[in-house]
């Protein structure tokens, strides 16, 4: 009777014990596994993203819809202090911050504008969806936990790979740094959609 007991409580320890584990990733086995958002005509993403020069630096949560190439992107930082709402549009840009918009022929110029320094916006548009921007001239590394871009100087590091939508067998992102010399650019993204 005492044996069935020790045998009942195990069992019931064992079962609490899988309740509270936080839910599994899937590991990437191949690249094939990785959605290819480029191929969609729009998609968005919400979480937060940081940008440092090394000295001087900002983060908030951020909003990013991506329409046919042209990308509206809401940064809003803690207590509104330096947020901002970047929209292109098929001839340039628009910036919003601080109630005063400002118009430029891009959307690189009047973010780099904003921030400082020379952001590679451009190339941004394709690292926040896992991709690099010229396939032919970046080195791709998988690793066990995500993967790593190399590309103009750039060290893209992927990791948090979880399937999306949870049932799919193709995994999406959900952290990524980005890294040139003390430049950096990090987003941590909670929920996708498209």
């Amino acid at each position: 009777m005492q044996n069935q007991f020790k045998l009942i409580i195990l069992i019931v320890a064992l079962f609490l014990l899988q309740a509270c584990q936080q839910p599994s990733r899937v590991k990437p086995l191949a690249p094939s596994q990785l959605m290819d958002l480029s191929q969609l005509n729009s998609y968005q993403f919400n979480g937060k993203m940081s940008f440092s020069d090394g000295q001087d630096g900002g983060s908030g949560s951020v909003h990013w819809q991506n329409i046919d190439g042209l990308v509206s992107a809401r940064l809003k930082a803690p207590l509104g202090s330096k947020s901002w709402q970047i929209t292109e549009q098929q001839m340039g840009a628009e910036l919003l911050a601080n109630g005063t918009t400002v118009v430029a022929d891009s959307a690189q110029y009047l973010i780099s504008d904003q921030l400082g320094w020379q952001v590679p916006w451009q190339q941004l548009k394709s690292w926040v969806i896992g991709v690099p921007y010229q396939k032919s001239r970046a080195q791709v590394v998988w690793q066990t936990d995500g993967f790593v871009v190399v590309e103009d100087g750039w060290r893209i590091e992927y990791s948090r790979l979880n399937s999306y939508p949870a049932s799919s067998a193709f995994q999406l992102p959900h952290k990524m740094i980005a890294r040139k010399n003390n430049h950096s650019i990090k987003l941590s993204i909670k929920q996708w959609a498209w």
